[in-house]
This record gives C-alpha cells, structure tokens and sequence, in this order.
C-alpha cells in the first residue's frame, strides 16, 4: 500500500527476470487478475499499460474510467479483457476497447451507460469471438445496421432491452446466443435467426415472456437437429 492509500501493483510485474525472448527489464507476465479492488483507480491503468505480454486481463468491479483505457492500447498481445462492472465505463470506453484488435474475448456485462452509439464500436472489432453484454440496460441496436464481425461465435445478451430487429446485426456464423431475460424479444425474433444466423447450436430464451411456445416448436424444426434452445417462462 502506497502513501496515498492506493493500492499499488509490485514493481516485479514491470521487472521480473528475463527470459531469452524479451528485452532485459520487461515483464513477461501474461495473465493478471486485479478484479474487484475499491483501491485501484485510474492509475493503475498506466502500469499495465507497460505490461507488453499479457493475453489475459481481468478488470472487472473497478472504479475506472473509460478515459484511462487509452493506456492499454500497447498490449498487442491481449486476448483476453474483462471489464464486468466498471459502471464508470460508457460510451467512450468503448471506442478505446475497439482499437485491442486482437481481443477474442470481451467481457462489457454490467456497464450500464453503454448505449447504441458504444456498441457500433465493436462491430469493428476483427478477432473477436466471444463478447458478453449481460444487464446493459441502455442497449437497444435499434440504431445500429452495421454487423457484428463475421469471426464472432458466441453472444451474452442477457437482459437487455434489444428488441427483434437487433438480430439483422448478428454474423451469419454465430454458434452461441443468449437472449434470456430479454423482455422484448418476441416470435419475430426467430424468424430472423433462421435465416440470420443458420449454423445456431444453442440459443437461450429463457424468461423471454415474449416468444411463444408455438414459435420455439417451429424454430427447432427448421434449424438443424443439434441446435439447443433452452425457453422457459
């Protein structure tokens, strides 16, 4: 714990022991996990920015700023990022997330500020293939007609309020997708997947008060035997 009662990450992650790849002084750390600290602020920001090899990075339940973000953009080796939780995080976090252009998997569950104009951002993004938006409240991609990134494989929009059209952004080779809890999504939202998203193995309805049984029958009948939907109300 530092003088100014911040907690402070060891100076070993910035200089530990070299390996025959990396340059004397530089850190080969890869994984770090920092999540859930009150302590850890904005400034800690600017210390994993100096962290060249990391691939995994857990940030999640930290009071930063979507400003601070701007210090992560030397970690191109990162592929992992999860800022669940960071309710201090809106729109403009987003558009300093986008430019990691080798993440596969984002974790944005919880930022309730995240609006429309943040999540075209991502569309943009062309590695990534898990993206989870559970509880973003303000997300609605009514104004959004740009698709996600075709490599993406597997989407968390747990309740939001996405209504139908929000399926005209998903890539056609989406295997995964949650939509439970999503009070808005009725039949014709599975009208749209069938010829949206055909390779679909698994969507999840549960809770989803507004697609009918009669619906779920018809849509596992003309998607392929091994997709799984899980609908309950």
């Amino acid at each position: 714990m530092g003088q100014s009662g911040r907690a402070q990450l060891p100076s070993s992650l910035l200089t530990p022991s070299p390996s025959p790849r990396s340059r004397p002084g530089q850190s080969t750390l890869t994984e770090l996990d920092i999540s859930v600290n009150p302590l850890l602020t904005d400034d800690v920001v600017d210390v994993i920015g100096r962290l060249p090899n990391l691939r995994r990075l857990d940030m999640s339940n930290l009071e930063i700023t979507g400003k601070s973000l701007s210090d992560l953009f030397l970690l191109n080796n990162l592929r992992e990022l999860d800022l669940s939780g960071c309710f201090s995080c809106s729109d403009d976090a987003m558009s300093r997330v986008s430019s990691l252009s080798r993440l596969t998997f984002l974790n944005l569950s919880g930022i309730t500020e995240m609006t429309d104009a943040g999540f075209l951002h991502l569309c943009r993004m062309p590695m990534l293939e898990r993206l989870e938006m559970r509880w973003c409240k303000k997300l609605k991609l009514t104004s959004v007609h740009e698709r996600l990134t075709s490599t993406l494989r597997d989407l968390v929009l747990h309740s939001t309020r996405i209504q139908d059209d929000a399926i005209l952004v998903l890539p056609p080779f989406l295997r995964r997708l949650d939509l439970s809890g999503c009070p808005l999504i009725t039949d014709t939202a599975l009208d749209h997947l069938q010829s949206q998203c055909p390779g679909l193995i698994w969507l999840d309805l549960d809770r989803c008060r507004g697609v009918s049984n009669a619906a779920v029958s018809q849509f596992r009948a003309h998607m392929p035997a091994a997709c799984h939907v899980l609908h309950t109300v």
